[in-house]
């Protein structure tokens, strides 16, 4: 993988996809550009770098990311944000419309003046050896204490419960605050930050530590599952 540039997507996103990659056995050329792709009987078979590298290859990936281009629009009275902000139907003004990666679209959340509060439950339960670890439903016994009961002594077990207490007192006082003022005690959610609370042993507020799988899945749409079957059954 060769990145040239150091302008960030988003910030810690470069470092937290280059040690995806690296733990995957991919070796990251970073700073440096493509001087040309060596071709052998209509196909590439090596890719050049500037520095005079050879790398040769089976198949070249090509992803150089996108930006908006509105400066030629800055003297037309567009709402231009991260692009074009357009309504519910990608219409920018009366009789003009954007599409594609230029086009800022309507979310209605945030349109309407809404918030929403982003955490992420990170704490690696030490019951079993450290079997479950931040499993699926492991804020249950933490928020209302049950250490001894349900998913408590499988997830966190009696040993361990003077750690459990801590993320216990963090996650009642968020949710208290928020009941009482709406507010849990960070910043609320954007689409460009995407603050996120980190509930573990060291507590902190950091840019969404899932970029990576949130990218990968961010353009797909799920059907509706088939929950009513047309045929009825026995």
């Amino acid at each position: 993988m060769i990145r040239v540039g150091d302008r960030p997507v988003l910030a810690g996103a470069p470092e937290l996809v280059g040690q995806m990659h690296s733990d995957h056995g991919v070796a990251l050329r970073m700073g440096v550009g493509v001087a040309r792709f060596v071709e052998s009987a209509g196909r590439v078979v090596a890719v050049e770098l500037a520095d005079g590298t050879r790398l040769d290859a089976d198949l070249v990936v090509v992803a150089v990311g996108s930006t908006p281009t509105t400066g030629w629009l800055s003297d037309s009275r567009l709402r231009l944000g991260n692009g074009v902000e357009c309504d519910a139907g990608c219409r920018a003004a009366p009789g003009i419309y954007a599409a594609g990666d230029v086009a800022s679209w309507y979310n209605r959340h945030f349109g309407g003046g809404g918030r929403a509060y982003l955490y992420e439950l990170a704490w690696q339960s030490p019951g079993q050896g450290g079997l479950l670890r931040a499993c699926h439903g492991l804020d249950g016994p933490l928020l209302f204490g049950t250490y001894d009961a349900h998913l408590g002594p499988v997830a966190i077990g009696p040993e361990h419960t003077a750690e459990a207490r801590e993320l216990t007192s963090q996650i009642r006082t968020a949710w208290t605050s928020f009941a009482a003022s709406g507010d849990p005690g960070w910043p609320a959610y954007d689409p460009e930050q995407r603050l996120t609370r980190i509930f573990d042993t060291e507590p902190s507020v950091t840019t969404y530590p899932e970029e990576t799988s949130r990218r990968l899945w961010q353009n797909h749409t799920f059907e509706a599952m088939p929950l009513l079957s047309a045929t009825p059954t026995a």
